[in-house]
């Protein structure tokens, strides 16, 4: 995300208000983000992460293993998404694979 963008979206967080496109009137939102990346945003190059001295706890990052550390979540995870997206369930033989998939 640009500089630009991560000072304005970190200004709707802080403040917790919007204005919509040509509105008038600051409208109050109540919102949680969470964002993930896979870069480590302590070692980002100067400029590309926007850095305040004083987040609030529930903005700091919370590091977490990536999937391949965590087979045990992966069938989970893959059963959310096709019930959700396709209202099944991974087979015997796609969890294989995407066990295989994750050692490579």
């Amino acid at each position: 995300m640009k500089p630009d963008l991560q000072s304005k979206l970190l200004r709707v967080l802080e403040e917790r208000t919007i204005r919509r496109i040509g509105g008038q009137q600051e409208l109050g939102i109540d919102i949680t983000v969470i964002a993930t990346t896979n870069r480590n945003i302590r070692e980002a190059p100067k400029g590309r992460i926007q850095k305040r001295p004083f987040l609030p706890p529930e903005h700091l990052p919370h590091p977490a293993p990536p999937l391949r550390e965590r087979r045990e979540d992966i069938l989970p995870i893959a059963n959310y998404y096709l019930a959700f997206f396709a209202d099944g369930t991974v087979t015997k033989r796609c969890m294989r694979y995407l066990r295989r998939q994750g050692s490579s």
